[in-house]
């Protein structure tokens, strides 16, 4: 059961003042890369990516820690998955999103790829605002040095880039329900 959904129990109101204090960027459509990132904000990015990555797994332990704390139907996407090759997975497309992020030849296509797979397993529309929350989180904690609002800013409007791609991507899909079917699959006692 998703939040919103009729009895479905939830943290709402503690959920409503961490967003409150610190909201997470909504994916929005882009048109342009420069009207949603300017080159300063590429440049932070690039510059904090290199203390964040030095972290390594880390990064990845803490975002799907953290997604799973704010919306724990999320982890039954994951019921089968080996989370120590998912935590590489992710890193790994870190490493190329942040590589790629100004060249919208490579970039789109990465993530459209990306979208199409997701939606595939189960990922909605609304659970990117839950991962652009974790993700947010998790690359401040992965900061040595603080996460000042120009640096939350680029990150924010660099997430809001890769989620606008997945999400349209993901949303030309034949709509389907994976998600219910691995609920169902995987808690069934027979």
């Amino acid at each position: 059961m998703r939040a919103g959904d009729p009895g479905r129990q939830s943290r709402l109101p503690a959920t409503r003042e961490r967003r409150e204090r610190q909201p997470a960027p909504l994916p929005v459509e882009h048109t342009s890369y420069r009207t949603l990132m300017d080159t300063s904000q590429l440049d932070l990015i690039r510059r904090s990516w290199a203390s964040v990555e030095a972290s390594g797994p880390r990064l990845a332990e803490r975002f799907y820690g953290r997604l799973f704390e704010l919306d724990p139907s999320l982890r039954d996407l994951f019921t089968v998955t080996d989370m120590g090759s998912q935590n590489k997975k992710f890193m790994d497309m870190m490493r190329e999103v942040v590589r790629v992020v100004d060249e919208p030849n490579s970039l789109d296509p990465l993530l459209e790829e990306s979208g199409r797979r997701h939606h595939g397993y189960g990922v909605r529309p609304s659970d990117y605002h839950t991962v652009g929350e974790a993700f947010l989180w998790a690359i401040e904690k992965g900061l040595p040095e603080p996460f000042d609002a120009e640096t939350q800013a680029a990150w924010a409007a660099g997430y809001s880039l890769v989620a606008s791609i997945m999400r349209r991507a993901g949303d030309r899909q034949a709509p389907s329900s994976p998600r219910l079917r691995r609920c169902l699959l995987y808690t069934s006692p027979s």
